[in-house]
């Protein structure tokens, strides 16, 4: 549906708002398409985003999350039988990081979430879940992007593609407070050139 694609694009205009500030962006999606997003390899290391200096990124799998959540669980069960070791103190300080990041997730000033969807029943209906379940975690979602709409042109085919995604916008709309629409592209977004046609619908100018 576009997540990727509109992170990719989000993290350089971030990094460009604040050129003194190093930026990271990470993906949990073992896809690695956020390598095919910026037409550069990431991997499993963090590595500096070419033509942002001051952007880097990190593909890491959600594997590795669910493992540290198993051993901790391990660890608390047999905490009073092992000794309190570097292998077990690891797990213990990585599951405070992972509360400290839930809690700067639930704190709307600090973070918020961007939805992503496309203009069809079954996402628009999947993100109406999200959006309650996202409410229902205290995390605040202001911008909802609606992805790969098709804009108005001389071909009937992409009319009646128009047509037939027109009412969705109008449904998502009562969903948050900003909603977003980007246009379906004639070209795959690959590379940070082409991801500055993402920002620009996303955030106009730069001033939004």
């Amino acid at each position: 549906m576009g997540k990727t694609t509109a992170a990719a694009a989000t993290a350089p205009y971030w990094a460009g708002l604040d050129p003194a500030r190093k930026m990271l962006v990470a993906s949990a999606d073992p896809a690695h398409s956020l390598s095919d997003s910026f037409d550069q390899p990431i991997g499993d290391e963090i590595r500096l985003i070419a033509g942002v200096p001051n952007l880097f990124a990190l593909e890491m799998p959600d594997l590795m999350r669910q493992w540290f959540i198993a051993f901790f669980r391990l660890f608390l069960k047999y905490q009073g039988v092992v000794r309190l070791t570097k292998v077990a103190i690891l797990p213990r300080d990585k599951s405070k990081q992972l509360r400290r990041v839930e809690k700067l997730l639930t704190d709307a000033g600090r973070c918020e979430f961007i939805a992503v969807t496309v203009p069809e029943a079954m996402a628009v209906s999947e993100t109406r879940r999200l959006l309650r379940r996202l409410a229902e975690l205290s995390v605040a979602c202001r911008r909802l992007v609606v992805n790969m709409v098709v804009p108005s042109t001389e071909c009937s085919f992409c009319a009646m593609m128009r047509d037939e995604q027109r009412r969705y916008p109008k449904e998502l709309d009562t969903l948050a407070p900003m909603l977003i629409q980007v246009p379906l592209f004639p070209r795959e977004i690959r590379g940070i050139e082409r991801l500055s046609q993402v920002v620009r619908a996303i955030y106009g100018d730069g001033n939004g």
